[in-house]
């Protein structure tokens, strides 16, 4: 185990179909670590999040505060706070709805309480009684936000959190994870929009044809000063 790990992917691999998807990753995140994971279109992005997020089958290890996931399941995903292309929100309900019902999920003792508080942190306590189904897609996905941190995870598992969101609510945002980051929340972040991530993250991680190519430190770093290998440059 890497000293200090909270997580730790060990030779991770994801296969479908016949291809091989993932090939073995290694891969740690500290407490309070933030890592931006890039690479172009099927690099293997958002298939290594969901294996972490324990959402594909996968072979390897997946370890949380050193014990495999395997071992107890139900409480590592009760300390994740994921967003992925899909929402998971329900259209039919209003947004203060949909997190109360995720509050009581979690068993939070106030669930009320702590999802209008989570609707104001993302800028929609004025939309609070309005159906989902109504929202832009900018909205929604401030709502996925509130909802992948309502109970308070430790680690955040994040696909293209900012998309659609304006320029106003990308500020909102990027305060949440900053204010995530310093209570000590770890949070593994695919983005095309590497450049937008950087004042966060700790690393950019480079991920081609299912494989990690290594790390980059932003610390001391501007993001004009490094650019990925992939052809498609991201734009940032």
């Amino acid at each position: 185990m890497s000293a200090g790990a909270l997580l730790e992917a060990l030779g991770l691999s994801v296969q479908a179909g016949g291809r091989t998807l993932v090939h073995p990753t290694h891969l740690a995140l500290r407490p309070g670590q933030w890592k931006a994971l890039v690479g172009p279109n099927g690099a293997g992005k958002t298939t290594l999040l969901k294996a972490l997020a324990t959402l594909v089958p996968y072979t390897g290890t997946v370890r949380y505060r050193g014990r495999d996931v395997r071992e107890k399941p139900l409480a590592y995903r009760r300390a994740l706070g994921v967003v992925l292309h899909e929402p998971l929100l329900y259209g039919e309900l209003t947004a203060l709805e949909n997190l109360v019902f995720y509050a009581r999920l979690y068993g939070l003792a106030a669930p009320r309480a702590a999802a209008r508080e989570k609707l104001a942190a993302v800028g929609l306590e004025a939309y609070a009684h309005e159906p989902v189904s109504r929202f832009s897609r900018g909205m929604i996905q401030r709502l996925a936000l509130a909802r992948a941190l309502l109970h308070r995870p430790e680690l955040l598992l994040l696909d293209e959190p900012l998309s659609g969101i304006d320029a106003r609510g990308e500020g909102l945002i990027l305060n949440l994870f900053r204010e995530a980051k310093e209570r000590g929340i770890a949070a593994l972040w695919v983005t095309h929009r590497w450049r937008r991530a950087w004042d966060v993250v700790d690393e950019v991680v480079e991920m081609q044809r299912g494989t990690l190519l290594g790390a980059v430190p932003t610390a001391g770093r501007r993001p004009e000063e490094w650019t990925p290998s992939f052809a498609e440059e991201a734009r940032g």
